[in-house]
């Protein structure tokens, strides 16, 4: 774990550096960030891409945060994604919410990330919401069927561990990723559609201004609108697998303000 996050620390680092001009700097310090994450893989993981520990969170932490590379990266999401088919939910807390269903889609598990979001029996997110809760708790079962607390600690109501989902709904399942909208005045909409969800959306007020995202499943395929602010930018990047239906060659389209609205379809349904 500390060792993941020296590298994460590195890493973020040299990102600044660039930022700031301070381009040999940042050289060194990604340098840095690769010397560790040799010795990580050298240390903690074996042949078959088994993390020391075994945990859901091991293995989702080293995919999320570019820790593991190549076909290492590919043993690795698998060996995630067994664990999780193994048990059927995810065990993941503070440090591994935030990873483990962004790392599922970035494997290529879309389904298996959108069985996760969506199960309903404890733990799971929809669990919380059929107990009546309207903000994501400190613990999957905080309250009991009789409306008591399940222990008498850790009981808080809106708490950033699970909470680390609303990354995910808002930059991917919506697709507002607003990471860097502070320096370049634009967001990256990067959606993925999953299975199982009829439509998504929400809004959000970034530095540059106003950004509304959304999209829902039509017979002709998936009808995705942005509505950006006057000084809002935007790169759409299809999800895996779906292309735009007017122009199935572009992998990736830069929007101006306003409002734009496309159509995708599934690769295979291009003639």
């Amino acid at each position: 774990m500390a060792t993941a996050h020296t590298i994460r620390s590195f890493e973020q680092y040299a990102d600044i550096l660039g930022w700031l001009g301070r381009d040999e700097e940042a050289q060194r310090a990604r340098a840095r960030a690769d010397e560790i994450r040799v010795a990580y893989a050298a240390a903690f993981v074996d042949e078959r891409g088994w993390i020391e520990g075994d945990t859901q969170t091991v293995y989702a932490q080293a995919i999320g945060w570019d820790i593991v590379r190549g076909p290492l990266r590919e043993l690795v999401g698998a060996r995630l994604a067994q664990k999780i088919e193994e048990i059927g939910h995810i065990t993941t807390g503070i440090h591994g919410v935030q990873h483990i269903l962004p790392a599922l889609v970035a494997v290529g598990r879309e389904d298996l990330a959108g069985r996760m979001l969506l199960r309903g029996e404890m733990p799971g997110w929809k669990h919380m919401a059929a107990m009546g809760a309207t903000t994501v708790w400190e613990k999957w079962d905080a309250f009991r069927t009789d409306g008591t607390h399940s222990t008498a600690e850790m009981n808080s109501l809106n708490h950033c561990a699970h909470g680390a989902v609303g990354e995910f709904l808002f930059e991917r399942v919506a697709g507002i990723g607003a990471r860097d909208t502070v320096r370049e005045g634009a967001v990256l909409s990067a959606p993925v559609y999953l299975d199982g969800l009829e439509w998504a959306g929400a809004e959000h007020e970034t530095v540059a201004g106003p950004v509304r995202s959304s999209w829902r499943r039509m017979p002709a395929g998936v009808v995705h609108e942005l509505d950006l602010g006057p000084a809002v930018g935007a790169r759409f990047v299809p999800p895996s697998g779906w292309v735009h239906a007017e122009q199935p060659g572009r992998t990736e389209i830069d929007l101006g303000p306003g409002r734009h609205v496309m159509t995708l379809v599934r690769q295979e349904q291009i003639r």
